[in-house]
């Protein structure tokens, strides 16, 4: 509960989680409007198949999922006030549990369940819009329709895991912001990379994300299981090796 208060303390990650949601709900109904108008013939510009609506909005949330992970981290390492004494939260933290890996674990744990709960409040707000905006044109909810969501709940919590545990080996979050942050909503250069070397579908995360979900085929794209047993792999090299230069780091 602890490190969940301090979480949700912080600026930057309700700002990421309102923003996450607020703009999946805004791309869900502008998208939702279009496919209907295209189902009731208005507009001919728009694919009117209506598959994947609700989910593909929720991605943006994965994003917010990756940034969530990194704070977990992050916060232990800026600067406190100086009517506080200055240094940074690490210290208190260890004053406060001087057992690091079970401080690591339990961190661990926070973020898994903050990126997981994220995405699922966003898959679950857009699904709602989506069914509603388009009325009668809704498709039914199949077997295939949950498990695709539940790939994409599985993917937000692999990317936030892996986030913290790049922010605790290098405890700095910038990078891992940046990167994780970008190749969520911008571009993924890992993809782009997979696109042309499918070496590169086992061996950078972000190219790891479109197989997980996978929403569409690309050439190459190893199946299912194996982009989440490697995924499995790099959130646990990850958050593996924090915990250990954590270990035998000063505060």
């Amino acid at each position: 509960m602890t490190e969940a208060r301090k979480l949700l303390g912080l600026r930057p990650a309700v700002g990421a989680v309102a923003a996450a949601l607020l703009l999946t709900l805004l791309l869900a109904w502008v998208n939702a409007r279009s496919v209907r108008a295209a189902i009731e013939g208005v507009r001919n510009d728009v694919d009117p198949d209506p598959a994947g609506l609700g989910v593909s909005e929720a991605l943006l949330s994965v994003a917010a999922s990756a940034a969530l992970g990194v704070l977990v981290f992050w916060q232990e390492y800026r600067p406190m006030p100086e009517d506080l004494g200055g240094g940074r939260q690490a210290a208190t933290s260890e004053l406060a549990v001087p057992r690091r890996v079970r401080r690591c674990l339990a961190k661990y744990v926070l973020a898994a369940l903050a990126g997981g709960v994220v995405t699922s409040l966003a898959i679950a707000e857009s699904t709602v819009v989506v069914r509603r905006v388009l009325g009668p044109h809704a498709p039914p909810m199949t077997a295939v329709q949950w498990q695709l969501c539940g790939r994409v709940v599985l993917y937000a919590t692999f990317l936030s895991l892996f986030g913290a545990g790049v922010t605790l080996v290098l405890r700095n979050g910038l990078i891992p912001m940046v990167y994780l942050v970008a190749s969520s909503t911008v571009v993924s250069v890992g993809f782009l990379l997979a696109l042309r070397w499918s070496w590169a579908w086992y061996l950078l995360p972000d190219a790891l994300g479109p197989a997980v979900v996978h929403a569409t085929e690309q050439p190459g794209m190893p199946p299912i299981g194996a982009a989440v047993a490697a995924m499995t792999g790099w959130v646990c090299l990850s958050c593996g090796a924090g915990i250990v230069l954590d270990r035998r780091r000063d505060v």
